[in-house]
């Protein structure tokens, strides 16, 4: 099984921390007018869960790129990767529902997380 990661920042998520938000489906169009479609639950690591309980939108966009920025293979600037997070989890915030909940053991191990995008 690969290792779960937050759906935010992309942290490795451990079961019994490993926090879900209730999400409804939802795309987003690219600027190649390719389509990114978001389904399922976002599953978070704590911080990220209580930036999201705080409302902390943007602390949440920055947390994702310095995670982006630390990846990538080349140098993306912080503002262009803050503004990608904040597309991406703009749909989240219009889309979820619910308060946040633990993972359970199956969700957890689950081969398919949220974060889960697929492009058309």
């Amino acid at each position: 099984m690969q290792q779960p990661q937050c759906d935010f920042c992309g942290a490795a998520l451990v079961f019994g921390s490993s926090w879900r938000f209730a999400c409804d489906d939802f795309s987003i169009t690219k600027p190649d007018g390719g389509v990114q479609e978001y389904a399922e639950d976002w599953s978070a690591c704590p911080p990220c869960k209580d930036l999201i309980v705080a409302g902390e939108r943007d602390e949440l966009a920055q947390r994702a790129a310095r995670s982006v920025i630390q990846s990538a293979p080349v140098g993306v600037p912080f503002e262009f990767a803050v503004q990608s997070a904040r597309e991406i989890q703009d749909g989240f915030w219009s889309n979820r529902s619910g308060s946040p909940r633990l993972d359970t053991k199956e969700e957890f191990e689950a081969p398919i997380r949220r974060g889960g995008y697929r492009s058309r």
